[in-house]
């Protein structure tokens, strides 16, 4: 490794972190660095290329920048090293390609495969796939449309989870206790998430059916059907499910400042803490709830009678707005929840934000009362609540 090395907290991660494969550049601020190794920036890069390694440049300014900066390239780097390449954990094949040289060949990713490889990863372990699938035929059973919704969520937030995955991961650790070596595990739902995300939608498909007597058909939300208050909870449960996800996972990696904390505005916390909010995320929020009362919408012109915008354009149009609304509302339900009742710390010593206590952890915010995956349940539930109580009198 060649380095600019000085003393602080930053270094000391590189050392305790990083495996032999990166090459540090540091560029300015030389009259506090303790010169290790005297090399040009050209120079280490070129030895870099050379020997398939990562080639890193900072100016150094703060040391949380470089810390930032540097977690979240370790974390793409395998720990261990392959005896046969001294290099590092990457090397070239027969074709020139780099390759991760510590996998077998079957994991083996060229650098090329790398925007393609996520597509390749399962949004869902195998119990949370058949949880899925059988929540599925029960809400298509009782409702195509509702079928199309439900789709649009999973559909967008398979999509946000994995944006930017590797910058959330250098930042946030849900589960401390629980890290995975693959990082499709890490992204993909199990039968607990699904259910805390599509039971309550589930149920009030059921009672959807029920209501419609089990014949299937998609009825338009208006004062003559007892099943619009079964349709609004379920739209509604999914825009807040689906406003939720689009803010926490685009949010935590599109807004330029640190977020802010619900229950005190005027505290700045750390990215990854329950019950932070901010102006990004409020927006996608809002995104969210639209395009699931717009993929609704869409179902009906699709699976309905052809005069149904005609006879129904000012409820649609009253159903888009609420539902765009609530997308917000359920997300900020969710933040509240999660800034009281959920665990939120500080891990110093690996510059993370973790759900659960420990000895070297801060304590942010929130208490170790509910779990994720049950403010996702509960706040989903609230949203569809009191939908069903303010809606049905408003809408005409």
């Amino acid at each position: 490794m060649l380095l600019f090395e000085y003393e602080s907290i930053w270094v000391k991660e590189l050392q305790r972190q990083a495996a032999p494969n990166i090459v540090i550049a540091l560029a300015g601020n030389k009259v506090d660095l303790a010169t290790k190794r005297q090399v040009e920036v050209a120079d280490a890069q070129t030895y870099a290329e050379e020997n398939g390694l990562i080639f890193m440049e900072t100016s150094a300014k703060t040391s949380m920048n470089v810390n930032d900066i540097f977690m979240a390239i370790a974390r793409k780097l395998p720990k261990t090293q392959d005896t046969s390449n001294p290099s590092g954990g990457r090397g070239r094949d027969n074709d020139g390609q780099r390759v991760r040289v510590n996998q077998s060949p079957n994991q083996r990713v060229t650098e090329n495969e790398g925007g393609c490889c996520g597509s390749k990863r399962g949004s869902f372990t195998l119990s949370g796939a058949l949880t899925g699938f059988i929540i599925s035929i029960i809400i298509a059973y009782s409702n195509i449309v509702f079928l199309l919704v439900i789709m649009t969520f999973v559909l967008s937030g398979s999509f946000v989870t994995r944006y930017k995955f590797d910058i959330k991961q250098s930042k946030i650790n849900e589960n401390d206790h629980q890290i995975q070596t693959k990082k499709y595990k890490k992204t993909a739902r199990d039968h607990i998430q699904v259910l805390c995300n599509g039971s309550i939608a589930c149920l009030y498909a059921i009672g959807y059916c029920w209501k419609t007597n089990y014949s299937g058909l998609s009825l338009p939300i208006d004062n003559k059907h007892d099943s619009s208050i079964y349709s609004i909870g379920f739209i509604f449960t999914i825009a807040c499910c689906c406003g939720d996800t689009l803010a926490s996972e685009l949010g935590s990696v599109l807004a330029q400042k640190n977020p802010r904390l619900l229950t005190n505005p005027f505290r700045i916390v750390p990215v990854g803490t329950n019950g932070a909010i901010s102006l990004v995320g409020c927006l996608f929020s809002l995104f969210g709830g639209f395009i699931i009362g717009l993929s609704y919408i869409i179902g009906n012109v699709i699976f309905c009678r052809p005069d149904y915008m005609i006879n129904t354009w000012t409820i649609n149009i009253q159903l888009l707005f609420y539902c765009t609304l609530f997308g917000l509302l359920g997300s900020s339900i969710d933040s509240l929840l999660g800034a009281t009742l959920q665990f939120s710390g500080y891990d110093r010593e690996r510059n993370v934000t973790v759900q659960l206590p420990g000895p070297s952890i801060e304590r942010i915010s929130g208490r170790n009362i509910l779990s994720n995956n049950q403010v996702n349940l509960l706040s989903s539930f609230l949203t569809s609540i009191i939908a069903i109580w303010i809606l049905p009198s408003i809408m005409v």
